[in-house]
């Protein structure tokens, strides 16, 4: 018996042990807890009341605690912004300011939120402003109906319509968000890049205001003069004019056309590189013609000229050093040989357009016409190697009919003849 009873005591002596163990255990942690969410709370400093003209503290009627009704050049801050509006109802014991009339929030070197109406909630950090919404950040300006913005994450968002200006470009959307720190805008529906030289339209897009690099996913459009491309998804440099697209990409820079799985287009040289995995539709466009020159003899250059200024078709003219002689002409031309005023024999204006003749010419020898140029339009693309070979016998049956036109009508090219031809078409 006495073992049990020493058996019973040490069982409930190891139970009370534990028992205050644990009691102490759940007293401690509510104070832990209390100590971490004080620590939450006191990591933003309080608004303050920099300024006010007329400062009317008045209690609420159902906390008594103050309101100030602020009136004229009002200024507060916080560690994270400045504020300044003409108005404002401050709450110090639950740190918030609601505001009105020119607004201007400023937080750094380079942000500042305009409006109308300002409710700002100092705990938490948010803001929103509306009427007449402009944020400013470096060089690009939003302007929206109303706005919320962060001023711990630096993250701005409208859902009502927003316009963005940055550099050449004007973006537009119905939902936006700004990461300000990152120089990245979010758009969402109907969104819209106008450049002057082209207008983009995208489902949703990402923008970066410092690289003006568009990102975008969804259906997507670029409409320009001289560019037309579509595709689910891809990028655009819109300093630099190069893109990359892929999903039912599809591209027409005028000069070809090019439809495949991933596209690459770089217009920074003028020239329109266009280039596309093995396996893509590769369309070659025929917008210019190929030409060969030729030169003629046996021409008397200032009878020529003489007849051109008499019949109101001397375009251009040049006096320079030819064979030797300075105050010779060395260049000249008819722009007018179609033109309403010139006084062509219409049998002559009808035979050079069919041929794609031209009369402007140069020159540095007495009796010599350089560079009598003949230009031909083929039916596909110059690329092709048989079709170019046939352009070649035209455009040479052609110059000896120009020739014929130029014997015929021309005074002081009655005996002329060709001296000489290009080698090869351009």
């Amino acid at each position: 018996m006495a073992e049990i009873n020493i058996y019973k005591h040490g069982v409930r002596s190891t139970s009370i042990r534990h028992l205050l163990y644990v009691t102490i255990i759940l007293l401690l942690v509510p104070s832990l807890q209390s100590q971490n969410i004080t620590g939450k709370q006191t990591t933003r400093k309080r608004i303050d009341l920099k300024n006010a003209d007329i400062d009317n503290i008045l209690k609420d009627p159902y906390t008594g605690k103050d309101i100030h009704h602020l009136l004229g050049n009002v200024r507060l801050q916080d560690d994270k912004i400045k504020m300044w509006c003409d108005s404002a109802l401050f709450y110090p014991d639950i740190n918030q300011v609601t505001a009105y009339s020119k607004i201007h929030i400023q937080q750094g070197d380079t942000l500042n939120l305009y409006g109308d109406y300002l409710f700002y909630d100092g705990k938490t950090g948010l803001a929103f402003v509306k009427t007449n919404v402009v944020l400013i950040d470096k060089d690009t300006h939003l302007y929206t109906d109303s706005i919320h913005y962060d001023v711990n994450t630096r993250i701005a968002r409208y859902t009502n319509r927003g316009r963005i200006t940055n550099a050449k470009n004007t973006l537009t959307s119905i939902i936006g968000v700004l990461y300000v720190s990152e120089n990245l805008f979010h758009f969402k529906d109907s969104v819209k890049i106008v450049n002057p030289e082209y207008v983009m339209t995208a489902d949703t897009m990402d923008y970066n205001t410092i690289s003006d690099i568009a990102y975008f996913t969804g259906p997507t459009e670029l409409k320009g003069d001289s560019l037309y491309l579509y595709c689910e998804k891809g990028w655009y440099d819109t300093q630099n004019e190069i893109t990359s697209v892929w999903r039912n990409a599809f591209i027409n820079n005028r000069k070809q056309i090019i439809h495949g799985d991933s596209l690459f287009f770089n217009d920074s040289t003028g020239y329109g590189d266009l280039s596309a995995y093995a396996g893509a539709d590769f369309i070659e466009l025929n917008d210019h013609p190929v030409c060969n020159s030729m030169g003629l003899g046996n021409v008397d250059i200032e009878k020529l000229s003489e007849f051109l200024k008499s019949h109101n078709a001397l375009g251009q003219l040049a006096l320079g050093i030819r064979d030797g002689k300075e105050g010779q002409i060395i260049r000249m031309g008819s722009e007018g040989t179609g033109g309403r005023d010139a006084l062509f024999p219409p049998e002559f204006v009808e035979g050079i357009r069919k041929l794609g003749s031209g009369l402007i010419t140069t020159t540095v020898h007495d009796n010599y016409m350089m560079f009598i140029k003949i230009n031909y339009k083929l039916a596909i693309s110059p690329t092709n190697r048989d079709e170019v070979a046939k352009a070649e016998l035209v455009i040479r049956q052609n110059q000896y009919k120009t020739l014929e036109l130029f014997r015929k009508y021309l005074p002081g090219c009655e005996k002329a003849f060709i001296a000489r031809t290009s080698p090869s078409l351009n």
